[in-house]
């Protein structure tokens, strides 16, 4: 026997689900700055998300870092990795074998727009 919902005790109704990653933005710890941060960018996460799709979509094949999308659309570095991972997982970005050195001279990935994506010859060396 399964025990009943708890409902709230001010409204007398069962709570809002919250909805779970990957459809809202993760975090790493209950409580912690993580999910502060999460939270603070669930209202607008679809937004950037689709900025950041427009500038992989604009630069074609050649295609873009997280690090060059960000400043493309004028947004923290911090707010537009997590935007494209989730486009990865959607399929809406494919990560190229290329590299480019970034701001801290590290090199980092170059991903491009799936529909620029052309099936495995996208290169295999680092761009200079």
């Amino acid at each position: 026997m399964s025990a009943a919902p708890q409902l709230d005790l001010f409204t007398g109704r069962r709570p809002a689900r919250r909805r779970s990653y990957p459809a809202t933005p993760g975090f790493k710890e209950k409580g912690g700055t993580s999910q502060s941060a999460a939270v603070s960018i669930e209202s607008r996460a679809a937004a950037v998300r689709a900025r950041v799709l427009a500038a992989f979509t604009a630069a074609g094949a050649r295609g873009l870092t997280p690090d060059e999308a960000g400043k493309q659309v004028q947004e923290d570095k911090l707010t537009v990795r997590p935007r494209v991972s989730e486009l990865l997982r959607d399929g809406l970005l494919v990560k190229t074998k290329r590299t480019r050195m970034n701001a801290s001279m590290k090199n980092a990935a170059v991903y491009v727009a799936s529909e620029h994506f052309n099936g495995g010859t996208d290169g295999q060396t680092q761009e200079r």
